[in-house]
């Protein structure tokens, strides 16, 4: 796995890690000079999982990427109870949170050479869905918690719900077209870069309206999917402090402030609406009974934001 967020504008360097300081310094002392502008930030690795999947039982344990600086668990558990059509779940589970570099690997801050970011999403989700021929809804509630290294504690909660409806599904074929709601809140905005922040979308209030189309075939050898959702997305964040695990950080920037209104001791709360696109494609082919490899491709966008992955896999599984 290979993550890499590109070379920062002249703008976005001094928001990152401790270059706030650095440039309420300058400005203080009228100096001219250009700061050195940020490196590329990227980080490389590999990630093992092991899956175990039952009808009553799920369970997936594993790493982030072996080659990041510091390696952390990616491991999760959901118990079903099936009732005819319908299914109620529980869910328990530990993830990296992958928004950015500083959230999914972790940077070093060039000035103070302090490690921060790599956040850990712990949350419990229970929910449950009912199927009817070729229909369905579901509907989920999530509590989670946010925490890391060097970067402020977070809370957040999520209700997530819909409906679907499947066109064609006959012979390893299928079409699915949808409805979804989305609703979010955390406690703390932690999209920044600066040092104490996460680096990931954590907006106090979120409302998502979207319609999802995917079509999957499944072959005896083969499978690929597709996938692309279209939808209205309204989010809300609070202005939040440049240094929000550091008082004293804090303190000096609002000293420097007194001295230059141009420095920035906290960053401008927002309110956003607009449309959102999301697109997949994705496959894998069996090069033995157990064993397959593939790959998936995958773009979100809404507004500026626009996030690609690749993933390439192999996976060997183990049956009774």
């Amino acid at each position: 796995m290979i993550i890499s967020a590109g070379t920062p504008s002249e703008d976005a360097s001094g928001r990152i890690g401790t270059t706030p300081m650095r440039v309420a310094e300058a400005l203080v002392n009228e100096d001219t000079n250009r700061l050195p502008q940020e490196n590329t930030v990227s980080d490389r690795g590999a990630a093992v999982s092991l899956f175990y999947t039952s009808t009553p039982l799920s369970v997936d344990v594993g790493t982030t990427p072996i080659g990041f600086e510091t390696i952390g668990v990616n491991a999760g558990l959901t118990a079903r109870l099936i009732m005819g059509d319908a299914q109620i779940r529980a869910t328990v589970e530990s993830r990296p949170v992958t928004d950015s570099v500083l959230s999914y690997a972790g940077v070093t801050d060039r000035w103070s050479d302090l490690r921060y970011g790599r956040v850990t999403k712990n949350a419990g989700t229970f929910g449950g869905s009912f199927n009817f021929d070729n229909g369905g809804a579901y509907l989920d509630a999530t509590y989670k918690t946010f925490d890391g290294d060097n970067v402020l504690e977070n809370t957040g909660y999520e209700v997530n719900g819909g409906a679907y409806y499947r066109p064609v599904n006959r012979d390893g074929d299928v079409m699915q077209v949808g409805v979804n709601v989305n609703l979010q809140a955390y406690d703390e905005n932690q999209r920044f870069f600066t040092y104490g922040h996460g680096g990931y979308f954590s907006p106090q209030q979120f409302v998502s309206l979207a319609l999802p189309v995917s079509y999957q075939r499944t072959r005896p050898r083969y499978s690929w999917h597709a996938g692309l959702t279209l939808g209205l997305q309204s989010y809300s964040e609070d202005s939040a402090n440049v240094f929000p695990t550091s008082p004293e950080s804090q303190a000096t920037l609002a000293a420097y402030q007194l001295l230059d209104p141009d420095v920035v001791t906290r960053y401008a709360g927002q309110d956003r609406t607009g449309l959102a696109v999301a697109a997949n494609l994705g496959g894998e082919y069996k090069l033995m009974p157990t064993t397959a490899a593939g790959g998936e491709m995958a773009l979100d966008t809404f507004g500026a934001y626009k996030e690609y992955k690749v993933r390439f896999f192999l996976r060997q599984t183990f049956t009774n």
